[in-house]
């Protein structure tokens, strides 16, 4: 009898050891998704107003940005956010339907980690291929496709919702440029309405004067 409760308390203990071992893991492996994304609350930006724009660089890791005069940027959470001040929701993707003016543009920027026995960078760059040689099947959205500005070529999706009661489409757009030289992934997220049919000129001025 003592033996058997031996073996049981022994049998536990390796069952604790692996399941601390196991959530150890996938504490790294999630740590590693996140970790490789920079925090640019930790950047130093820069501001300068030219007439009506206004232009954000981040000289240490070479990237510069212009929007409207009157935006704002934040860095909570570690992603960049340009916001007209005007926005009039909390959550434009949930609450597009009453979403009814101002605009947002939101930037990342990813370092390449191996993930799995994958590189995150290679992995992201295959779909870029995949959009590039017109092969639809692997598409995730209502579009992937290739869009060139300033001589760089960035892979473009979109995702779309309607509301056919309000009349309103929805687009949540993002651009995704392969800094192969560096293995960065930098994307560029932002919505599109028909309610607010501005914002697709704010974007693609920002996506035009973009510095890489």
């Amino acid at each position: 009898m003592k033996n058997r409760t031996k073996i049981s308390i022994f049998g536990i203990a390796l069952i604790v050891v692996g399941l601390l071992v196991y959530i150890g893991y996938e504490y790294i492996e999630y740590k590693k998704r996140f970790d490789n994304y920079y925090d640019f609350s930790k950047e130093k930006i820069t501001q300068s107003i030219n007439g009506d724009y206004k232009t954000f660089s981040i000289k240490r890791i070479g990237l510069e940005f212009e929007t409207p005069s009157d935006w704002i940027s934040t860095t909570e959470n570690g992603p960049l956010t340009f916001r007209d001040k005007r926005v009039d929701v909390d959550f434009i993707l949930s609450d597009f339907r009453e979403w009814t003016q101002g605009c947002m543009i939101d930037v990342s920027l990813e370092k390449d980690i191996d993930f799995d026995g994958f590189s995150n960078f290679d992995r992201e760059l295959v779909r870029k291929e995949f959009a590039k040689n017109g092969e639809d099947e692997f598409c995730l959205y209502n579009y992937c496709g290739i869009e060139t500005f300033n001589g760089k070529e960035f892979l473009k999706y979109i995702f779309e919702a309607k509301d056919d009661n309000l009349g309103t489409t929805l687009q949540f757009v993002t651009f995704t440029y392969f800094n192969e030289e560096k293995r960065e992934i930098l994307r560029v997220f932002s919505y599109l309405s028909t309610r607010v049919p501005e914002c697709e000129e704010h974007l693609n001025h920002f996506i035009n004067n973009l510095k890489i």
